[in-house]
């Protein structure tokens, strides 16, 4: 922003930083290094003069935003701070990016409501700021003039912006993207990525997403092979996609696998025939007569063409487990205890039962399959002719005996990644033994509570079938506490009749009917730990509210907290046994969770999903439990798309998310996500908005004491209260 004149002057800078607003001012500064790059900064009596225009028109469309106005909702701060700072940015930036007062006051016009002008002027507000970020003051211009044209279609901008007779060909594209896909920025990536095609391909590639979108899941992967890959080879891609999805259980051409492989680097996905890979297929491995390339064939007898698809599937489900890059068609493997393998993208060709890694030597093979620690069974014969299970197993069983002191300090062990909820079922379903990774994964979620309902029924049967004690008594005990819990919420759940008060209580006498008995109403548990702390006793309505919530399993850890002393109190056996017994479960779920999981050492482990940045694509694993919500946050910021894995990885701490982080995490949402979760995700948001304090379950008290004769019901925390 110095335009290279060297420092700025301090006065002017601190002049700007002090007009920056006191939220979002990182955001703001970033988009001000993008606007100001090589003409320097604004002069803030520029900036002050700006915004005071800015207002002004606000204020003739029926919007105010003077500060102290007593008809503006908390909601309209976004006039005062952030985006009202953004848009007077656009007004004083340069020719490039500068938005002209004019056209804004065109754009207002266009959403101009006759109902509610302030809602109006709000909703074009939340969709100009994308248009200036993305095209700036030209995107407005193009933007009025397809409204001209047709006031009711808002059409997507697309990056760079078309000539007239351009959009006017893209019509039919638009079209067949309206129908297939649902959300706006989906449509205007595929739109941009899609209009560079001849006009043939586009009709095909629109008419097959469902087929693209089942290799390459999500809208953002496909903007990172946009961005790195071009339009040819975008075409080369999609054709392979479409070739492999139209024969999905046959091994495609060497050519389409290696389009696919490339894809699947840059995007840090994998194919999901791993489960067919068979033992041994890689494990025979020599150099090439020049040394230049290694030939690989295996113990089981199958094509060429089939062992390249296995070892590509492969290859894909190990990185997708293992950090690494591939950038400019180089791939880099980040081991996290060794030094890095830095390795060419590789070239293939096929023999008659095996395949050629033109570019890769034997000991870079080694290497990767050492890095990515390969399954072994694989590519390695056992040494002992017993099973490799049952070798393993007396490897660990010798490591637990004890050893002598040793004299040379032993490393770290490594922590074993938790595997989601619903890799565990898939691990499951294949009927394979569980390692150890698995078992650690799964003590993590019963000492933390957040078994699934799906885990604990694909678990249920392994748990019968248990003769020899494999499965640990900690998971068996949760199982069946969650199983319980589920079978409780099939049956409606019987509620205390509220008392009467002595006062109000008269009897039926002679043909005169009794008024029907009410159902006590869920109290709130924030409702009831204040009685609780009232030391007054508790009446029926409390105790109905506190069997609802043990037997969903929804007592919360300040509830339980708050019960613990009645409880132990409890000398007449006034408590019921189910909420003692719920209570007792989720105090030790409590006390586990400050306790560091001890998890096994890394063994061979299947899918987990990782970010994606940039050019480079990077995989982090997902290092031990989401146990606390700012864990849970991090895992958020890291990452760049959340499949149904994450989300339940980060479901048990939504109740505690703000409304921008449950919006950060819907935006993020793959596009392979159920639409019940997405609505349940999206009505926790919406929730939030409306109710960013939780206040609403301490005002549904008020609403208890409602009823046809107001004389005879008081408040309803009085009563509960005497």
């Amino acid at each position: 922003m110095c335009n290279g004149k060297g420092l700025p002057d301090k006065a002017k800078v601190e002049a700007f930083v002090q007009w920056l607003p006191s939220d979002e001012k990182k955001n703001i500064l970033k988009l001000s290094c993008r606007i100001f790059a090589s003409f320097g900064l604004p002069s803030g009596e520029k900036l002050t003069e700006n915004e005071k225009t800015l207002r002004q028109c606000l204020n003739q469309h029926g919007c105010t935003t003077e500060h102290g106005d007593d008809n503006s909702d908390e909601d309209d701060d976004l006039l005062e701070s952030s985006q009202m700072k953004a848009l007077v940015l656009f007004f004083s930036g340069p020719a490039k990016w500068r938005m002209k007062i004019a056209e804004f006051q065109q754009y207002l016009a266009a959403h101009k409501s006759p109902r509610n002008d302030r809602v109006a002027v709000f909703a074009a507000l939340k969709s100009l700021l994308p248009i200036l970020a993305i095209h700036g003051g030209a995107g407005i211009q193009f933007w009025i003039e397809k409204h001209r044209e047709n006031p009711s279609c808002k059409g997507v901008l697309i990056k760079p912006a078309p000539t007239q007779a351009q959009w006017n060909a893209l019509k039919p594209l638009r079209q067949q993207l309206e129908q297939r896909l649902d959300f706006t920025q989906s449509k205007r990536t595929m739109l941009e990525i899609l209009w560079q095609q001849s006009e043939d391909n586009r009709s095909k590639y629109a008419g097959k997403m469902d087929e693209l979108l089942k290799t390459v899941p999500t809208i953002s992967q496909w903007r990172v092979l946009h961005r790195v890959l071009g339009p040819h080879k975008m075409q080369l891609l999609m054709d392979a996609c479409l070739e492999y999805q139209a024969k999905p259980e046959t091994a495609p051409d060497v050519t389409v696998q290696q389009r696919l492989l490339e894809g699947m680097l840059l995007t840090n996905h994998y194919l999901p025939e791993h489960g067919k890979i068979a033992d041994l297929c890689f494990s025979n491995r020599v150099s090439t007569n020049d040394k230049s390339g290694v030939i690989v064939g295996g113990d089981c007898v199958m094509s060429g063409q089939i062992r390249l698809w296995h070892f590509i599937t492969a290859m894909l489900i190990e990185l997708e487990q293992t950090e690494y890059q591939f950038k400019n068609r180089t791939l880099t493997v980040l081991p996290a205890d060794g030094e890095a393998v830095v390795l060419e993208n590789p070239q293939f060709t096929l023999t008659n039962t095996g395949f050629v890694i033109k570019n890769w030597t034997l000991q870079q093979l080694t290497a990767f399959f050492k890095a990515t620690e390969f399954t072994e069974q694989w590519y390695e014969k056992p040494k002992d002719k017993r099973d490799p299970y049952a070798i393993r197993l007396e490897s660990k069983l010798l490591q637990m005996k004890p050893r002598p002191k040793e004299t040379k300090k032993a490393e770290p062990e490594r922590t074993a990644p938790l595997l989601s909820p619903s890799m565990i079922i898939a691990i499951i379903k294949s009927n394979k033994p569980l390692k150890p990774a698995v078992w650690s994964s799964l003590e993590h979620y019963a000492s933390n509570g957040q078994l699934t309902t799906s885990l604990c029924k694909a678990l249920n049967p392994i748990i019968k079938d248990d003769k020899g004690g494999v499965v640990p008594e900690h998971i068996k005990n949760a199982v069946a506490v969650k199983l319980v819990q589920i079978e409780a919420t099939k049956t409606p759940v019987v509620t205390a009749t509220r008392q009467q008060r002595p006062l109000a209580s008269t009897p039926t006498q002679g043909n005169q009917k009794a008024e029907p008995e009410r159902t006590a109403p869920l109290l709130p548990p924030s409702l009831i730990i204040t009685i609780i702390k009232s030391n007054k006793p508790l009446k029926p309505a409390v105790w109905s509210s506190l069997e609802h919530y043990a037997s969903n399993g929804q007592l919360t850890p300040s509830l339980c907290k708050a019960l613990n002393p009645i409880i132990k109190d409890d000398k007449g056996g006034v408590v019921p046994e189910q909420i003692k017994n719920a209570v007792a479960v989720k105090l030790v779920q409590i006390e586990a969770t400050k306790t560091p999981v001890i998890t096994a050492t890394r063994q061979q482990r299947p899918l987990a999903s990782t970010p994606i940045q940039g050019n480079q694509v990077s995989n982090s694993r997902i290092q031990g439990a989401l146990s606390t919500f700012d864990v849970a946050m991090e895992a958020l910021d890291r990452f760049k798309v959340l499949g149904n894995a994450e989300l339940e990885l980060l479901e048990p701490h939504r109740s505690q998310m703000t409304y921008v982080e449950l919006s950060i995490a819907i935006s993020k949402m793959s596009y392979a996500v159920d639409l019940e979760t997405r609505k349940e995700w999206n009505e926790a948001s919406e929730k939030r908005r409306r109710d960013p304090l939780g206040l609403d379950e301490i005002l549904e008290a008020d609403l208890l004491a409602t009823d046809s004769e107001p004389g005879n019901n008081p408040d309803l925390l009085e009563e509960l209260l005497q």
